[in-house]
């Protein structure tokens, strides 16, 4: 048996209630005749749109919150990979709980910690930077890092520094348009590997 229930998504939120009220009421005009409809819009720019409309809301809600501001320090602009499964893996880089060996390891669900290409442990420092079954996706990325930030005093990027990939708007001299062209170079990276992290 399936049973539909009405979720009040936007009950307490005063912006949102305004939204949703004015939303109701131009949509009835155009029902009535009152208010002309626009133009004819594709579901590919619908979801453009949708897309957009979301990202800045949560972009002022992000800017104006009062919690994580640690975070926020790191990572002031929300942007997240196209594709679901890079966005997964992204969001658990940045809370230190992925699939990687490691932390099956640590958690009693593998019995190494060994990456595959026998190197190292399988952290996501070694997977990013290091492990040899990924440089040929890695030398973009590298390229990318280094051609960006030669004006950022680092002791090399290769030999750890994964928060300049992963979060870099901390204590570098980075412009936010450098961290979006990393974080792209980070999620382009991310697919070539053809794996979840």
């Amino acid at each position: 048996m399936v049973k539909l229930v009405k979720i009040l998504g936007h009950a307490g939120i005063t912006g949102n209630v305004i939204a949703d009220r004015e939303t109701k009421e131009a949509a009835k005009k155009i029902v009535t005749g009152q208010l002309k409809a626009p133009a004819k819009v594709s579901i590919d720019d619908a979801r453009k749109l949708s897309t957009e409309i979301a990202m800045t809301s949560w972009q002022r809600q992000w800017d104006e919150h009062s919690k994580g501001r640690k975070t926020y320090e790191m990572i002031s602009k929300v942007m997240w990979p196209k594709t679901r499964d890079i966005a997964v893996s992204y969001c658990r880089i940045l809370l230190h709980d992925t699939l990687q060996k490691s932390n099956a390891y640590r958690t009693g669900i593998s019995t190494s910690s060994v990456c595959d290409c026998g190197y190292n442990s399988e952290t996501v420092e070694h997977s990013i930077l290091h492990c040899p079954k990924y440089d040929s996706g890695r030398s973009q990325l590298i390229d990318t890092v280094e051609s960006l930030w030669h004006n950022v005093k680092v002791d090399g990027f290769a030999f750890g520094k994964l928060h300049l990939v992963v979060a870099p708007r901390s204590d570098d001299t980075v412009t936010r348009k450098e961290d979006l062209l990393v974080k792209s170079a980070l999620f382009d990276f991310l697919i070539s590997t053809n794996r979840q992290l």
